[in-house]
């Protein structure tokens, strides 16, 4: 291979690598800074960062791959793309993992901490979610029923332009009950009645997004 088209390489997986830790680093960098308040403490009409455990107060929803009971969850679909090069002693891939799909849905997302409560309330958000299930799916391994569904809503073509079908990678991140995750944006305090939740509690700590901005979630604690 010339020398110019192994600088040419490097350079996009340069760019590559440079989007990726920037669309990863996004959420994080917001969170950083903005300081930890305790929902109790937390102030109407300010900007706040609070921290607690998901409780199941509100609608739920189920996971599409595992069909896992939960507030929040992140699915997406990647599928295998590029050729294959030889390297001095073996074939090594030279592609990539490209996005087909990426899905986003919410329920009722509530925290719990020290007595008090927040929710989540916007359509506008950025999360960070940890994906911990995660499949690769071929010729050689058959997609479940929840796949093939995904595929269909989501309009996915599984067959390359062969008609060979693709290599995907199916991966999911969820919120369940119990797990601790930190959530972001303008606190107003509103009763529960007001939220349309039905929780033993005189007011709840509703969180919406930063004028211009967005709500931000993350399960990384």
């Amino acid at each position: 291979m010339k020398s110019e088209h192994i600088i040419y390489i490097l350079f996009l997986c340069g760019i590559l690598w440079m989007i990726i830790r920037l669309s990863i680093g996004r959420v994080g960098g917001k969170f950083e800074k903005v300081p930890l308040t305790e929902i109790g403490e937390a102030s109407t009409g300010q900007v706040v960062k609070v921290k607690g455990s998901a409780v199941f107060v509100g609608e739920t929803i189920k996971a599409p791959f595992t069909g896992r009971k939960c507030v929040y969850y992140v699915a997406q679909v990647h599928h295998w793309r590029g050729r294959w090069g030889r390297s001095s002693f073996r074939l090594i891939p030279k592609s990539i993992w490209v996005q087909e799909s990426s899905v986003e849905i919410m329920g009722s997302v509530v925290i719990y901490a020290a007595g008090h409560y927040a929710l989540l309330d916007t359509v506008k958000v950025r999360s960070d979610i940890h994906k911990d299930e995660s499949y690769v799916v071929g010729t050689m391994h058959s997609k479940s029923p929840a796949m093939i569904r995904f595929i269909k809503e989501n309009h996915i073509n599984p067959n390359d332009f062969l008609g060979i079908e693709k290599s995907l990678r199916w991966s999911e991140g969820i919120i369940e009950n119990g797990e601790e995750c930190v959530m972001m944006g303008v606190g107003t305090w509103k009763t529960p009645e007001e939220c349309g939740l039905k929780i033993d509690a005189e007011k709840i700590l509703v969180i919406t997004d930063i004028p211009g901005d967005y709500a931000y979630i993350s399960d990384r604690v």
